[in-house]
C-alpha cells in the first residue's frame, strides 16, 4: 500500500502510461513527443516523472484556466481538468522543471497526514467561534493536501480519503476537492469540488451523498485541523520519509514506494490529553434560571504564564442551569405532511 493517496494515484498513472507507450500508433506518437519535448522516456517512466507530467499538461491550457473554478466538475472532462489544478502545485514542488514550460507562479504547498485518532477527535465538530481558517490566512496563499486514513471520515457508505485546497483566483476564496473511496480501497468512487463557504459540493460520485453536509463537515474538520496544527507540540509532529530520484529509478522502486512518499508530508497526532475529552466538566460559573443542554464543542483554552498561551480543547456535552430549574426546550421545524 502506498504511503498516501496521491502516491497511489500517481503510481497507477505511471504504470498505465508505460503500458500505453507501445500499445498502438497513438501511444507511440505520444511517447516520441514526450521524449523530444521534455526528455522523458515514457516506456521507462518513473513515478516522479509521471507526477511532473502534470506541468506540461497544464501548460496546454489557457492562463485563464489556472483555477479549479474554471471547469465544470459535473462534467467528466471538466472534472478531470479541474482535478489537475489541485495536483499541479504539488507537481511543481518536485523542482527541476524543463525549460520552455509556461506556468503560473509557483505556489506554496503543504501536505498533512493526520492520525486516525486525531481525525476521530476532530470530525463532526464545529470550530470555535471566530476561529474558522477556511476563508482567511494561509489557505489564500497555499495549496493544501490532507491524506486521511481509510474510513476515518465517513460520508454515507463512502469515506473521504483525501482533501485538496487551492486559492481560487476566480472567486477570491478557497477551492476544495474531496476524494471519496470505499473504505479500505484507494479506487476513486467520487470527486467533489466546491468553493469554501458557498454550500453544496459539485462533481461525480458513484452513490447518493449529501453534498451540502459533506462540504460543511469537511470545512469544519479542516478548520479544526489547521487550528490544532498551529498549537501542536513537537512531540505530535512528524514527517513521512521522502523518495529520492535514485530510489525512484532503481529496480526496487515499487518496494521503496510502499515506504516513502514522492513529496514532503507532515504527520500529526493528537495531544496526550486528547483535547481534554476524557475529563469531566467542572461546575463552571454559569448562573442560569433554566435547565438546558449544551452540545459538545471545541474552544481555545488560555493557559501558561499569565494565561497568555492558547490550546485547542474539547468540551463534552453537558447540562447547565439549576437542577430544579425549568427546562429550556429546543424547537424543531417539521416539514408539511
Amino acid at each position: 500500500m502506498s504511503k498516501t493517496w496521491i502516491d497511489w494515484y500517481i503510481s497507477g498513472y505511471a504504470e498505465r502510461t508505460r503500458a500505453a507507450a507501445n500499445a498502438d500508433a497513438i501511444g507511440q506518437f505520444i511517447a516520441t513527443t514526450m521524449r523530444e519535448l521534455y526528455g522523458i522516456q515514457v516506456d521507462k517512466l518513473t513515478d516522479i516523472e509521471a507526477f511532473k507530467l502534470i506541468v506540461p499538461l497544464q501548460s496546454s491550457f489557457s492562463i485563464l484556466n489556472y483555477d479549479p473554478g474554471a471547469f465544470d466538475p459535473d462534467d467528466l472532462v471538466g472534472n478531470s481538468n479541474a482535478f489537475l489544478q489541485f495536483l499541479w502545485p504539488f507537481a511543481l514542488s518536485l523542482d527541476d522543471r524543463k525549460k520552455g514550460v509556461e506556468a503560473a507562479p509557483k505556489s506554496r504547498t503543504l501536505a498533512i497526514q493526520p492520525s486516525r485518532e486525531l481525525v476521530a477527535l476532530l470530525s463532526q465538530a464545529k470550530a470555535p467561534a471566530d476561529q474558522c481558517t477556511m476563508l482567511s490566512g494561509d489557505l489564500l496563499t497555499v495549496s493544501l493536501y490532507i491524506d486521511l486514513p481509510h474510513g476515518s471520515l465517513l460520508v454515507g457508505d463512502l469515506g473521504v480519503r483525501a482533501i485538496f485546497t487551492r486559492p481560487s483566483q476566480r472567486h477570491g476564496s478557497v477551492a476544495l476537492c474531496a476524494i471519496l473511496c470505499v473504505p479500505g480501497s484507494n479506487r476513486l468512487a467520487g470527486r467533489l469540488m466546491w468553493v469554501a463557504g458557498q454550500g453544496e459540493a459539485n462533481g461525480l460520485v458513484s452513490t447518493d451523498v449529501d453534498k451540502t453536509l459533506l462540504a460543511e463537515q469537511v470545512e469544519d474538520f479542516l478548520s479544526l485541523l489547521l487550528l490544532y496544527r498551529q498549537h501542536a507540540d513537537n512531540a505530535q509532529r512528524g514527517r513521512l520519509p521522502r523518495m529520492t530520484r535514485e530510489m525512484a529509478a532503481s529496480r526496487k522502486a515499487r518496494q521503496h514506494h510502499k515506504k516513502v512518499s514522492l513529496f514532503t508530508v507532515e504527520t500529526l497526532a493528537p495531544p496526550l490529553d486528547r483535547f481534554g475529552r476524557r475529563h469531566s466538566l467542572g461546575a463552571g460559573g454559569w448562573q442560569l434560571g433554566w435547565r438546558s443542554s449544551v452540545a459538545g464543542h471545541f474552544k481555545m483554552q488560555p493557559h501558561g504564564p499569565g494565561r497568555s498561551l492558547r490550546k485547542l480543547i474539547f468540551v463534552d456535552a453537558y447540562e447547565r442551569g439549576p437542577d430544579d430549574g425549568p427546562r429550556k426546550h429546543r424547537l424543531e421545524r417539521l416539514s408539511n405532511p
